[in-house]
């Protein structure tokens, strides 16, 4: 079944076993650029989601209702540039130096996927699915480097990549249980 939903854009194959138990494969991905501020930085960014994984469908009441565990195999990154400037005077004059900064945050590696969900048919042909739940991803791992510039290498710009890379640490240490929305409707021939 084709979804949408926070993880991505991807499909489930399932199988219901019998009238309590199913089992899902999942794949879903993302891409987008978007652009934010650290540290006074204007930062572009650019998302690529990706994970695939198995779940376990339990139907305690054997009709649409369900709830879901498993694991999914994330290979989720975000890529970010920015250019780190400083004005330094010298000899009474002002000099400018700045580093270009090419950075990635990365969640990877399995985690485990909990999740509440209803399937059923709108027509005799049509189905749809929803599913309300939490990827539980850990923190995630964030580097940024200088990569080039007049500056690159001074211990002042390298203290001022260093503040950003801490500040967006800070922003994401509550991003470790991301939640799950998905919706998905399939036409069955």
């Amino acid at each position: 079944m084709p979804k949408v939903g926070t993880l991505g854009y991807g499909a489930d194959v399932g199988y219901r076993a019998s009238e309590q138990i199913g089992v899902r494969g999942m794949w879903r991905e993302f891409n987008h650029g978007f652009d934010f501020e650290a540290e006074g930085e204007d930062i572009d960014g650019d998302i690529d989601l990706g994970s695939y994984g198995a779940v376990l469908d339990y139907y305690p009441t054997g009709q649409n209702f369900r709830i879901s565990g498993g694991l999914l195999d994330m290979s989720n990154s975000v890529g970010l540039d920015t250019t780190v400037e400083e004005t330094v005077q010298v000899s009474g004059m002002s000099v400018e130096r700045s580093a270009d900064v090419d950075g990635e945050i990365e969640y990877k590696g399995v985690a485990p996927i909990l999740s509440v969900g209803w399937h059923a048919n709108l027509t005799e042909r049509v189905t749809y699915d929803l599913s309300l739940g939490a990827v539980f991803g850990g923190k995630p791992d964030v580097s940024l480097r200088s990569t080039g510039g007049t500056g690159a290498g001074n211990p002042d710009i390298e203290r001022e990549i260093d503040d950003i890379e801490d500040e967006i640490e800070n922003h994401l240490d509550a991003v470790s249980v991301y939640p799950v929305i998905e919706f998905g409707v399939a036409y069955h021939f």
